[in-house]
């Protein structure tokens, strides 16, 4: 340890510039915003080892990659101890067709960032669909050829939630709004049961077998379903509302995948209560399903089946709020 070290503080500093990092089709290798800091090598670096692993299991070099879904990440830096917000697209890789995605992050110390909890998600998410609105900067550079730095080069972004307000449950009032036979039609093919009440006695039955694990499981990867057409925000909030009243989270900061499969019509949301790891990258990507660690209510096969649960909800009148607020129904 040199002398330096001794008067170096162990707190992360906030860092509001805009990085970012991957492959586009007009450059032979990797794009990299020129400023480098501990916390976005440690990000770079999991990206990179969870392609790797990902290029792996589709056969290698040799494989075709299928284009990765768009997504935005809410992370957790193990060493580091930052949170990165993230916006992840695929743009085919680079000029010489080496296949990667293309990402755009920014990241705050993990103690600015607690949760994230139903009262505070839509803050969370507005830095990543800031994020996301940043690809349009991209899309310009591909068609213009003007320098990517010169575009994204000097952004910023306040991402200290202490600093964005608190918003409390004002999304409660929208959700109101969304009646839930609406969001259940706006569920992609694979994530719908043959029926609505069949899909909401799976869900109570999933939720029924989270609630019986709360205080006995260290780690959990779950992942529901996300309805097109719906804010994604509002959806989250009121799944993380519906997860909170199963599953006690209070003392431990929660990752986020948030997936859209537009192809497939499809979106998901991916709540991770465990330390980061390589193979987590994953969890964006095809591959998610095959993660043992992964409990996906739309797979999940209850325990008992789904006789004696009658989820207290009239499809004519129930709204996306009535679901996010139901308490477990252990019987």
């Amino acid at each position: 340890m040199g002398w330096r070290d001794l008067f170096r503080s162990n707190t992360p500093s906030p860092d509001l510039r805009i990085h970012w990092f991957g492959k586009l089709p007009d450059y032979a290798d990797y794009y990299r915003s020129p400023s480098e800091q501990d916390w976005t090598v440690e990000f770079i670096d999991w990206i990179l080892k969870g392609y790797q692993i990902y290029k792996g299991r589709l056969g290698g070099e040799g494989s075709d990659n299928p284009v990765l879904p768009s997504c935005g990440l809410l992370l957790r830096l193990p060493k580091t101890e930052m949170t990165v917000f993230a916006s992840i697209r695929d743009y085919g890789g680079d000029m010489r067709g080496r296949s990667f995605p293309f990402c755009v992050f920014a990241g705050g110390p993990t103690s600015d960032f607690p949760g994230p909890s139903s009262n505070d998600a839509g803050l969370y998410l507005r830095v990543i669909e800031d994020l996301h609105a940043l690809h349009s900067d991209v899309k310009t550079h591909l068609k213009t050829a003007q320098r990517l730095d010169a575009l994204l080069g000097g952004r910023t972004r306040a991402v200290n939630s202490r600093a964005e307000g608190d918003e409390g449950l004002a999304w409660t009032e929208e959700a109101k709004s969304v009646a839930l036979a609406d969001w259940l039609d706006g569920l992609g093919s694979d994530s719908m049961a043959p029926d609505r009440q069949t899909w909401l006695k799976r869900a109570a039955a999933w939720g029924n077998n989270l609630a019986e694990l709360d205080g006995k499981r260290v780690d959990a990867t779950l992942r529901v379903p996300l309805s097109v057409g719906v804010d994604a925000s509002l959806q989250i909030s009121g799944w993380l509302l519906w997860l909170e009243n199963r599953l006690d989270w209070s003392r431990r900061p929660l990752s986020l995948v948030v997936g859209a499969d537009v192809a497939n019509g499809a979106a998901s949301l991916i709540v991770m209560a465990k330390g980061l790891e390589g193979e987590d990258f994953l969890l964006a990507t095809p591959l998610a399903p095959t993660l043992a660690c992964l409990d996906d209510l739309v797979a999940a096969k209850p325990v008992g089946g789904l006789t004696n649960l009658h989820p207290a909800l009239e499809l004519s009148t129930a709204s996306w709020l009535d679901f996010a607020e139901q308490p477990r129904t252990l019987t």
